[in-house]
């Protein structure tokens, strides 16, 4: 049985875009496989779901599609937000409906509006900002009844999700309100045919050359991972860090096998492009 590109260790140096001729110039290094299954995403139905960071949906673009969810994680100066607004305006665009939860007052209402083209864009936006775990809880619980008059919402987008849980001090209610999270979450996705899309920060860990927890004081390697871990068989995985002031890499682990793909791309203001020939 084939592998789906994306579901094998590597690294792809992305087609060259050309900004005057509009055509792309193919690197070398693009395997067979890869340029393939471009060509068959060109005959299929266009996907609303996109980001609109051309390197990121080349990568993301087969798993975001109704019945999975997507998180995305990284530390502050990566444009996890914009990257949200990019969904927003292709699903909106594709006449379908939105919801979308602030958790820290990073994706304001105005920011959306001003983002989108006309009102009648921005009247398929639903919000709502919500700080508290439990007040998550009961949106994430109730919005099934939100749907049955609703039809039209196919995209929910869950911003901060992580934030909710850093006030909580207990270990063992923090696991157990972050499994009924992703087990609500997952019934949205599975049951409803939602498409959900969650974004968390990055916290710091010592790891010991054995594996084990380690401290700061001793010999152990300081690795950054998501605060909340949502990956399961149907939400992929996306870590984006920063390389430099206009470059980044993104890491995205598929909901579907246990392989990576690795990416690098550019920045190009608050976007996220493909290096400029």
């Amino acid at each position: 049985m084939s592998m789906h590109p994306s579901c094998q260790d590597q690294t792809i140096e992305f087609p060259l875009l050309d900004h005057k001729t509009g055509e792309r110039n193919i690197s070398s290094t693009v395997s067979a496989s890869s340029l393939l299954a471009t060509s068959n995403a060109a005959k299929s139905p266009a996907n609303p779901y996109k980001t609109l960071s051309a390197p990121i949906d080349r990568i993301i673009g087969p798993y975001m599609r109704p019945g999975y969810g997507l998180q995305i994680s990284g530390p502050p100066g990566t444009y996890l937000e914009q990257l949200l607004i990019g969904l927003v305006k292709s699903v909106t665009s594709d006449g379908k409906e939105v919801m979308v939860v602030d958790m820290q007052n990073k994706l304001k209402a105005s920011t959306i509006c001003r983002s989108l083209d006309d009102d009648e864009r921005a009247d398929r936006v639903y919000y709502h900002m919500h700080h508290r775990i439990d007040e998550v809880i009961k949106l994430l619980s109730t919005f099934p009844d939100f749907l049955s008059t609703h039809p039209n919402v196919s995209l929910l987008i869950l911003s901060s999700l992580s934030f909710p849980f850093q006030v909580e001090s207990d270990f063992s209610a923090r696991n157990t309100h972050l499994n009924h999270v992703r087990a609500l979450i997952i019934k949205l996705c599975k049951h409803h045919g939602l498409v959900v899309v969650i974004t968390s920060a990055m916290s710091m860990h010592f790891i010991n050359p054995d594996g084990s927890r380690g401290t700061f004081d001793n010999d152990s390697t300081a690795v950054m991972t998501p605060q909340i871990d949502l990956s399961c068989k149907c939400i992929s995985s996306l870590i984006i860090s920063r390389v430099s002031r206009k470059s980044g890499r993104a890491l995205f682990i598929p909901a579907t096998c246990q392989s990576k793909l690795r990416v690098e791309f550019d920045y190009v203001g608050l976007d996220m492009r493909d290096k400029v020939a």
